[in-house]
């Protein structure tokens, strides 16, 4: 990755705060890639940016959270849209899992994280207690994540290889476990048909 040294020196005091709002728009269901923005953020600190990694950590993070806010709005907005039956199924789903559904929906690429965030909104999880397990889990995921590419960061082409090998391991072992689960579920209600 060769970044124009000239480009840097003019816009590298804004990057920490363009990948902010591009974060947000993210909550919007924009196409933009959260995954390919922690990427840029890690390896922007690791070669072009030292004194501003803290910076470009944090307004990532933050950006990631408020994201998330959005994303739950525009669910909490469109609610009434969802059938009651949908709705609480998936609230039953959150009481089941709590803050643990967090944690593993962060790792999971795709637009699964908004889809999650939006159906946290429709299914009326109250707003405090998605914040709270949001923040928990997106701190946790973006510190990993971040420090992680800033430390590997010295080749561009290997670490963006490793990120979609780990995008696919991780989306694999989420859809395997939800397979799972879903024939325990069923093997369960076929035994007990009252439940």
């Amino acid at each position: 990755m060769v970044l124009d040294p000239e480009f840097l020196v003019t816009w590298g005091p804004y990057a920490p705060w363009i990948i902010f709002s591009l974060a947000l728009l993210a909550g919007l269901n924009l196409p933009i890639s959260i995954d390919i923005l922690i990427t840029l953020s890690a390896l922007l600190a690791a070669h072009y940016l030292p004194e501003q990694t803290y910076l470009l950590y944090s307004l990532f993070t933050l950006g990631c959270v408020f994201s998330a806010w959005i994303a739950y709005g525009i669910g909490r907005s469109f609610g009434k849209f969802v059938k009651p039956e949908r709705a609480e199924k998936i609230a039953i789903f959150y009481k089941k899992f709590g803050i643990f559904a967090f944690f593993i929906c962060r790792f999971i690429p795709f637009g699964v994280r908004n889809a999650f965030f939006m159906s946290s909104g429709f299914s009326k999880v109250p707003f405090k207690k998605f914040a709270l397990f949001d923040f928990l889990a997106c701190t946790f995921w973006s510190t990993l994540f971040f420090f992680t590419i800033y430390n590997l960061g010295s080749n561009f082409d290997t670490v963006l290889s490793h990120l979609k090998h780990l995008n696919i391991a991780i989306f694999s072992l989420f859809a395997t476990a939800a397979l799972i689960s879903l024939i325990i579920w069923r093997r369960k209600k076929a035994k007990n048909p009252a439940a």
